[in-house]
């Protein structure tokens, strides 16, 4: 039988199936979907169903005939995307014959289908995406999660509430460091050797590139999407700039805007965005960062390890932003005049640098009240700098 590795949104898709609610599962390709409502189905004892079998989805064209097939009041259904009517049948289901079910799709389902949309009120949206370095841990050594888990959550109340950081190094140096290389999507990190998981990481991008941007959505240039891939891999933590990159590639700003869409919407790629002070705002340049850092290494063709590569900070900042976007959802940094702040966390500025010392544009802006309190992320140990306290990369 094949070991099942848990997923920290287990818990929450169970918690609302207890509630009496449907689950919407999103997220990129290969990052654990099935794996999951297999799982999941084995434990309510409740049917799966992939509509990549065209038996399940040509007894879905009437779902009268659909329902007869799940014996009990829960089920469980992948690839939902095949279906373009998705959205409505599962409305019927659920408020007709009093159905929950758990469905999940590939990147492109939810816009394609509107899922979601047809399901307000009825289902919760939860996104599944390659591992967390937490869930990296705990797939890796139990005893090291422990101990991160708990460091991590004195981090994040110093953040939110400012409380004081009271946790100790731990030695998560070198596993930190083989995440931010080949990343989390679970086959890589199931992989053995170093160039076992460059291949299926090229698979995974391939994948995506062929399957979803190409067929799903349409993009006719396929060398020219891999070309703002490659591009936006590069500049990782740069302003982007739409216009720029589609003189830089010889396209128009529509191309490119299209193509940000997909990325986004694939969940290859997401925003981080300055604070809405007024309309104008949301003109303003974003920066844009990778879920997968192996995706992003593998993009870069640079497959050292982190202490060789040139762009250990872009990686750095990269896998800050992600644990931010995970804890936070939304993802914000500030720029104006002299005053720049990596990321902007509620009332903290978090700063993000290989080694941490505070600028004078972080003092002001702790003196001025922009921000209560700043915390540096970067070095090896934890200290404190200036009296600001400063931690390691792995224990955010």
């Amino acid at each position: 039988m094949v070991k099942y590795f848990s997923r920290i949104v287990e818990e929450r898709v169970r918690k609302f199936l207890g509630m009496g609610k449907s689950v919407v599962v999103v997220g990129p390709r290969q990052a654990g979907k099935t794996t999951l409502l297999k799982h999941l189905s084995e434990v309510y004892g409740a049917p799966y169903f992939s509509l990549d079998d065209p038996e399940t989805l040509e007894a879905l064209k009437d779902v009268k005939v659909f329902r007869k097939l799940v014996e009990g009041q829960i089920f469980f259904l992948d690839e939902a995307q095949r279906d373009e009517e998705i959205g409505r049948k599962l409305k019927y289901l659920h408020d007709l014959e009093e159905l929950r079910f758990v469905v999940s799709g590939s990147g492109s389902f939810d816009v394609k289908v509107k899922v979601s949309g047809e399901l307000v009120g009825r289902a919760f949206r939860v996104e599944l995406l390659p591992l967390s370095f937490g869930e990296f841990l705990l797939w890796k050594d139990e005893r090291l999660y422990g101990l991160y888990d708990e460091c991590k959550e004195t981090v994040w109340s110093y953040i939110r509430e400012g409380e004081r950081i009271d946790c100790t190094d731990i030695p998560l140096k070198n596993k930190w460091e083989e995440y931010v290389t080949f990343g989390g999507y679970p086959e890589v990190v199931l992989s053995d050797s170093a160039q076992e998981k460059w291949e299926v990481l090229s698979q995974i991008l391939f994948s995506f590139v062929d399957r979803d941007a190409l067929s799903a959505f349409g993009v006719r240039r396929r060398s020219l999407f891999l070309d703002v891939l490659r591009l936006i891999a590069k500049s990782v933590g740069s302003l982007f700039s739409k216009s720029s990159v589609a003189s830089a590639l010889g396209t128009t700003y529509h191309t490119i805007d299209q193509y940000i869409a997909i990325l986004l919407y694939s969940f290859i790629v997401f925003e981080a965005r300055q604070p809405l002070r007024s309309f104008s705002d949301i003109r303003k340049r974003p920066k844009l960062y990778f879920y997968d850092l192996g995706l992003r290494n593998l993009l870069t063709t640079d497959k050292r390890p982190f202490p060789l590569r040139d762009d250990k900070g872009r990686i750095l900042e990269n896998y800050v932003a992600r644990r931010i976007r995970e804890e936070e959802e939304t993802v914000t940094f500030y720029r104006k005049k002299k005053t720049e702040i990596d990321f902007l966390v509620r009332n903290t500025a978090v700063e993000v640098k290989l080694t941490p010392k505070p600028t004078r544009a972080i003092i002001r802006a702790v003196e001025e009240g922009l921000v209560e309190r700043v915390l540096l992320v970067g070095g090896e140990r934890v200290s404190e700098a200036k009296g600001i306290p400063v931690v390691p990369p792995w224990m955010v």
